[in-house]
């Protein structure tokens, strides 16, 4: 589970030792939950094979794992488990297949991902008092193009808890979505005012400033993420890209502690193999693509 949670090299294969090993499911259902992180052929058929076990929570896990495929593979699956005997199944399913609703043309798969919406829906709203479901709330009402509701859950979200910082950076994303790039703006400092040290809202903050050409304020809110969150991937190598244009050798030094302790990290890899060709240090950029390489394998 350590190396799963690390991102390590070893992670794809310490996954199905506890899948084929002799651990109780409440272990396995665990581990099936990062069969989406490695999406390919194998880890697809080993995922629609966990969706037909016997034990819910191995179940319930397989969906959220289905959720790390393209479209095409995982909406299949999805539709038949919205018609599993467990209604937390047929939930879970629904949630998956949320952004999709008005994309589905057949009446009956509508009718019934409509049902299965609904009982999402209710599942939300008799827990509304809960910050995290009310801003599952308000996602699920921007898959469904409910864009007031879907405002009018992500105050209540904030409302509920202003140090929930996820409720902050979805709904700045929704209004970075609608070109309302002011409001999005606001939502994150308020965030900031409420958890001025939680790393994602800078982060955030810091990528509003690129896209908004404030490349000198860009790069202080992203040094304070990088700073608040030494040990996050995703920070870091949002830092190393943004970096990259005027000191690569640092990119690279921060690209390379990072794989360090996240050593099965695709992005981080293909990221070191493009800033060692652009430094001409060509020998490391193949050192890198062979790691790569065995990660595919």
């Amino acid at each position: 589970m350590s190396a799963l949670r690390n991102t390590s090299k070893e992670a794809k294969t310490s996954l199905y030792a506890v899948l084929m090993g002799d651990e109780p499911n409440i272990a396995k259902a665990t581990a099936v939950s990062y069969l989406g992180h490695f999406v390919n052929q194998q880890t697809y058929m080993t995922t629609l094979q966990m969706l037909k076990s016997k034990d819910v929570d191995i179940r319930l896990n397989a969906l959220t794992a289905l959720e790390g495929f393209p479209p095409k593979y995982k909406i299949p699956p999805a539709f038949e488990a919205l018609e599993d005997q467990r209604k937390v199944i047929r939930v879970e399913a629904a949630r998956i297949l949320a952004p999709y609703f008005e994309q589905i043309t057949n009446p009956s798969q509508k009718a019934l991902l409509k049902k299965g919406l609904d009982a999402y829906e209710q599942t939300l709203l008799f827990n509304a008092e809960r910050t995290e479901l009310q801003s599952a709330l308000a996602l699920l009402y921007l898959d469904l193009k409910q864009y007031e509701k879907a405002e009018t859950a992500f105050k209540k979200a904030i409302e509920i808890e202003e140090a929930y910082v996820p409720a902050y950076i979805n709904y700045a994303d929704y209004l970075k979505d609608i070109k309302q790039e002011q409001r999005a703006f606001a939502v994150l400092n308020d965030g900031l005012k409420s958890v001025p040290d939680a790393a994602a809202l800078h982060l955030s903050l810091g990528l509003w400033y690129v896209r908004n050409n404030q490349s000198q304020k860009a790069k202080l809110s992203l040094e304070k993420a990088a700073s608040l969150g030494p040990n996050d991937p995703n920070i870091q190598y949002t830092y190393a890209v943004f970096i990259s244009s005027s000191d690569t050798h640092k990119a690279i030094s921060i690209l390379l502690k990072q794989l360090a302790l996240h050593s099965g990290d695709r992005r981080l890899l293909e990221a070191l193999i493009y800033y060692y060709q652009h430094v001409d240090e060509h020998k490391k950029s193949s050192q890198m693509q062979m790691r790569l390489n065995q990660l595919n394998d």
